[in-house]
């Protein structure tokens, strides 16, 4: 079974083109639902946002120290180099982020913690422009700094203590409060995202590979909430298949590779590296198959196993 190593290349396209209370704030929309789908239900579906999903609760990381600090603004991954501040945006107290799409198309959310008259003072004074209500960023280089941030920052928009930014060609009406069908009602996403349950942080890659016709249509990936800092982060994997024969056969092969195969990258037994692995098949209209397993060592490493192209049995 093959996943295209999408994640790694869409994250460094975001990085040029985009970059303590476990419940999430008012301002994430519906009060049903985990943190992450009340954060999906914050953005549009579209085919453009279906392509892939990023997320990190981004209070809940604060008060949760080192071990899952990793994680923090993992749903913004281009705005990390910026956390403190950037142009008046303030991404560490945000209460949740995501980002949708794929450069550039994406769109991002920081929700909550930004003061609009900051961000817009700061922008334009930088030479951001309004265009209706939106500010429109200089062309690169224009402010001389060196900074990626007109690129990141294409087109931003402040909706009271939310901001909304995305690419040159990111719809920002598609975030926030979008009209229609939004990401938590999504057939597949929604499958997925009720698979990786309360996690504090998820990526979702839709498959690329047209002549796979009986491979993954999407494959999620996250980290369980914790009950303290000092948990093992529980890592979990959550594939969609176009047949349940196939996803019969993944679960199979993953059970094995889970026991007995090791990491094309590293090399190292995927035992080693994902401890007390557990397969649980799902089911479902979307075929869903799923694992989960500690990583005492290092809470993003399923994140960089799907960058990588890693996964257990899903590997090129």
């Amino acid at each position: 079974m093959q996943l295209r190593p999408v994640l790694l290349c869409a994250l460094v396209c975001l990085a040029l083109v985009n970059g303590c209370s476990s419940e999430s704030p008012e301002s994430s929309g519906p009060d049903s639902g985990t943190a992450l789908e009340r954060a999906l239900g914050r953005v549009a579906a579209t085919d453009t946002t279906r392509q892939q999903i990023t997320f990190d609760d981004t209070a809940a990381l604060a008060s949760l120290g080192e071990t899952f600090g990793a994680l923090s603004l993992s749903g913004v991954a281009a705005l990390t180099t910026y956390a403190d501040q950037a142009k008046g945006l303030r991404p560490k107290s945000a209460s949740f982020t995501v980002t949708a799409g794929r450069a550039p198309e994406t769109v991002s959310l920081l929700a909550g913690g930004q003061d609009a008259d900051e961000v817009e003072k700061q922008l334009t004074g930088a030479g951001w422009k309004r265009d209706g209500d939106e500010l429109v960023a200089p062309a690169l280089g224009a402010g001389g700094d060196g900074s990626t941030l007109p690129i990141i920052l294409a087109r931003v928009r402040t909706d009271g203590e939310d901001v909304v930014y995305g690419g040159t060609d990111g719809g920002l009406s598609d975030v926030g409060s979008p009209d229609g069908g939004s990401l938590a009602d999504d057939r597949r996403v929604a499958a997925l995202a009720s698979c990786l349950g309360d996690v504090v942080a998820a990526s979702f890659v839709i498959s690329q590979d047209p002549k796979a016709p009986d491979g993954p249509t999407m494959t999620a990936v996250g980290v369980r909430r914790p009950k303290s800092g000092g948990d093992t982060p529980q890592a979990l994997a959550c594939t969609a298949w176009s047949t349940s024969a196939a996803a019969d056969t993944y679960a199979t092969e993953v059970r094995d590779a889970l026991d007995r195969g090791a990491s094309a990258r590293t090399q190292r037994p995927y035992a080693e590296l994902l401890k007390s692995a557990t397969v649980r098949d799902v089911g479902g209209d979307e075929h869903v198959v799923s694992w989960q397993a500690g990583t005492p060592d290092n809470a993003y490493l399923v994140f960089q196993m799907l960058a990588q192209s890693d996964l257990p049995a899903l590997v090129v």
